[in-house]
């Protein structure tokens, strides 16, 4: 049987909830293909991502005219593959892989897993998430399943379109050896993921200068890049901006920090918590979508309630060696159960036999 991925946002917790998924469909002895775009964020060694036997293709889906030839060329993409299964990936992809579909005498059951739907955003007024509903609704003409990644997301989901059936099954970290590191801890706060709005690089920096008060001595750390003027704000409160790394080097600088920070404003199920939570590092986070479906406050991690009280928690957690070891020995427990490949792998498969293609 032939299954097809089709991502456009090909970075962070998108790209490693996509590998996967492949690459556990390709273990199985299923042939999976993945089509996917190139961005700026995109790891150069996408290839190693993958299994050997995952096909990837490139389709340009991120420039102008990319976006515009790149309906008629994923249809025809995916007429010559004739796949079973369709799997979308991310909002743009969605809407794609969706339209492009409509009308196309294709089979083929598609399943799309949005990685947080555009209308959670919380960066734009009501005139344009009502463009996002309409716009997912409309694409959702083409038969087809919502995946959602987190019960946040899935409620969302089924308050804007109900007419299509939405499953859940939560993301999940597939790292080799991640879950038994025990290392030396750094006075490093850090966080992982794009620098945008919805990641929240203003309240992380707000956060750092109200910590810095207290503890000169505590280091904060932001893992990626993205837009210059919220770079600036970061660098203006002493934030080291890292830039992007290879898994490799994020796993080693989560397993050397003495907390994570999430400061986003809306997730649909951050990957970069999970993999801190398998690290045994400590999650300090806001009470977001998302963040809230991951976070059990003060059990495996702590939800703080504005920037004020994230300062707080940071110096509390860094002063309670205790109390950090209790919660993230925890989470790692947690990590190493509820969010576990097989555990994913397993949902997905329930989900196509209760809803056969």
């Amino acid at each position: 049987m032939k299954v097809l991925h089709l991502v456009e946002a090909t970075a962070t917790g998108t790209l490693s909830m996509v590998s996967l998924l492949a690459n556990k469909q390709a273990a199985e002895g299923l042939k999976v293909v993945v089509i996917y775009s190139v961005r700026n964020e995109t790891p150069k060694e996408i290839k190693s991502y993958f299994s050997s036997s995952v096909e990837l293709i490139i389709v340009d889906m991120s420039s102008l005219k990319g976006k515009l030839l790149s309906f008629s060329r994923v249809r025809s993409e995916v007429k010559k593959i004739h796949p079973r299964i369709i799997f979308l990936h991310s909002s743009f992809a969605g809407f794609v892989g969706r339209v492009s579909l409509i009308f196309s005498g294709l089979s083929a059951f598609v399943y799309y897993i949005p990685h947080c739907i555009s209308f959670m955003r919380k960066d734009v007024g009501v005139l344009k998430k009502t463009m996002f509903v309409f716009l997912e609704m409309f694409a959702a003409m083409k038969k087809s399943a919502f995946i959602a990644c987190s019960e946040s997301e899935r409620k969302a989901i089924q308050a804007a379109i109900p007419f299509r059936q939405c499953f859940l099954a939560e993301n999940a970290v597939d790292a080799p050896g991640l879950a038994s590191v025990i290392t030396p801890r750094n006075l490093h706060v850090v966080t992982v993921g794009g620098i945008r709005e919805q990641k929240g690089p203003a309240a992380f920096a707000e956060i750092a200068r109200l910590v810095s008060v207290r503890r000169p001595d505590i280091r904060f750390v932001w893992i990626g890049d993205g837009d210059s003027a919220l770079k600036k704000l970061l660098k203006e409160a002493n934030v080291l901006v890292a830039g992007w790394m290879d898994r490799n080097s994020v796993y080693k600088e989560l397993a050397t920090s003495s907390l994570y920070l999430s400061s986003a404003q809306w997730e649909g199920m951050p990957v970069s918590v999970i993999e801190a939570m398998y690290t045994r590092t400590p999650v300090v986070a806001s009470r977001c979508a998302g963040n809230v479906d991951v976070v059990t406050n003060g059990e495996t991690g702590w939800l703080y309630n504005d920037l004020a009280d994230a300062a707080d928690l940071i110096v509390y957690c860094i002063e309670n060696e205790v109390e950090l070891e209790r919660v993230s020995s925890c989470a790692y427990d947690v990590a190493l159960s509820r969010f576990s490949p097989d555990r994913y792998y397993q949902t997905i498969c329930s989900i196509i036999e209760q809803h056969p293609s």
